[in-house]
């Protein structure tokens, strides 16, 4: 039987005081322009080129360069702003990372304990550092499926829905099978089928046969 575990992120003093000049900043910008720092891009710049790792304002810029058709520089602040997750959170909380045999050594030794399947990871998003992780882990999810990335979509998304399946607040598993399939139309096409495009076929046969949907069929 599965035992749960809940996790939550705690900020350390100094990021508690980053947060506060930001919102500092986004306070008198509002007062001087009339509208929240959101709306100044350039504010929001100069804020990250100041401090650098603070991943709220990070994905934020990062979500106004994909806006702006600057995917490149918004994928290195996702990026960026993905990494300080990844150091903050502990191994049990991470995926297993798989290699191939000619990369055995890339491999993280920490993920380790996350073999063990009997302690079902949580994270609840009502705690207020995790809402970010959810928004971080499905802005990756949608930017990777809208580059054509699906098996690096349907990987992101089957994490993300593991850390709260029962609630699913980011409303993933609307898009889950979407990803699947494709996933498996691209490595039918080019005849490479990876371990992650399998794990989604499963996904859909699971979901098909559990009758948590409706499934409709059109001529």
């Amino acid at each position: 039987m599965s035992r749960q575990r809940w996790f939550t992120l705690q900020m350390s003093d100094t990021y508690q005081e980053n947060c506060r000049l930001y919102k500092e900043m986004a306070g008198n910008v509002g007062r001087v322009a009339g509208a929240g720092a959101l709306n100044d891009p350039n504010a929001l710049a100069m804020f990250v080129a100041d401090y650098p790792y603070l991943a709220e304002t990070i994905l934020q810029l990062a979500m106004i360069l994909y806006y702006v058709n600057d995917r490149g520089r918004g994928n290195d602040l996702l990026r960026r702003c993905m990494f300080l997750y990844e150091t903050a959170l502990p191994s049990t909380v991470m995926p297993p990372i798989t290699t191939n045999s000619n990369d055995v050594d890339n491999s993280n030794k920490n993920n380790n304990s996350n073999l063990d399947a009997e302690n079902e990871i949580l994270i609840d998003i009502d705690r207020e550092p995790n809402a970010e992780l959810f928004s971080t882990l499905f802005r990756i999810m949608q930017t990777s499926g809208m580059t054509g990335l699906y098996p690096n979509a349907l990987a992101v998304g089957r994490f993300l829905l593991s850390l709260d399946p029962l609630r699913d607040p980011m409303g993933v598993l609307l898009i889950l099978d979407y990803y699947a399939l494709a996933c498996r139309r691209s490595a039918l096409m080019s005849g490479v089928v990876s371990k992650e495009v399998e794990m989604g076929s499963a996904f859909i046969i699971q979901l098909v046969e559990s009758n948590l949907i409706h499934i409709h069929y059109m001529d």
